[in-house]
């Protein structure tokens, strides 16, 4: 009984020095750029910054989600069965696909910062209303493809659902043809309006 008790420490020992070997790897990636830009002084452009912080969240939680698969992998006292393995598998790349979904969201305003100090810069480009709905347009679409890459880990039939998805787009867009055109041209009168 002793001896059990004795090997079940030292299993879940190692699968605890597995997760933390992530999150000791993690800190030290972090204080490297940290660091590093820092070095860089002030010659270091915003964006790079931004970048940084932008990932900085996404980058986190993906390591800690591969330490806790590893971990989980690594562990002798969970016995996995070849289902829960490829189950244990698409949900961690489901996870990193969310992750790598969220990086990609938040890099977003960085272009949004962008568009808007060009705009500033030059007085005919002054339609910041025009860039941040094409941003958050960029946002939703982003949203939309990684939560469909992400769940497409587990539903085998994609393709029936794309497809019912795309031809309920063509009936919305036959029917909502005269909303849209309205919606567009005011865009385009936002547009042109400062050429006049």
């Amino acid at each position: 009984m002793f001896d059990y008790l004795i090997s079940m420490i030292s299993s879940s020992a190692v699968s605890i020095i597995t997760f933390m070997l992530f999150v000791v790897f993690y800190r030290l990636y972090h204080r490297i750029t940290i660091r590093f830009i820092s070095t860089l002084g002030k010659g270091v452009p915003d964006i790079i910054e931004e970048f940084n912080s932008a990932l900085r969240t996404p980058l986190k939680y993906a390591w800690f989600i591969t330490g806790a698969y590893c971990a989980v992998l690594v562990s002798p006292l969970i016995n996995l069965s070849i289902f829960s393995r490829v189950w244990l598998t698409q949900l961690y790349q489901m996870l990193l696909v969310f992750c790598v979904t969220y990086g990609v969201y938040n890099t977003v305003s960085i272009y949004e910062t962008i568009l808007l100090n060009v705009g500033s810069k030059f007085t005919l480009l002054d339609n910041s209303l025009l860039i941040r709905f094409s941003v958050k347009v960029a946002r939703f679409f982003i949203v939309v493809i990684g939560v469909g890459v992400a769940f497409g880990q587990f539903i085998t039939n994609l393709d029936t659902i794309l497809t019912g998805v795309g031809l309920g787009g063509v009936i919305f867009t036959v029917i909502a043809k005269d909303t849209l055109t309205n919606i567009l041209n005011g865009v385009m009168l936002m547009v042109e309006s400062r050429f006049l």
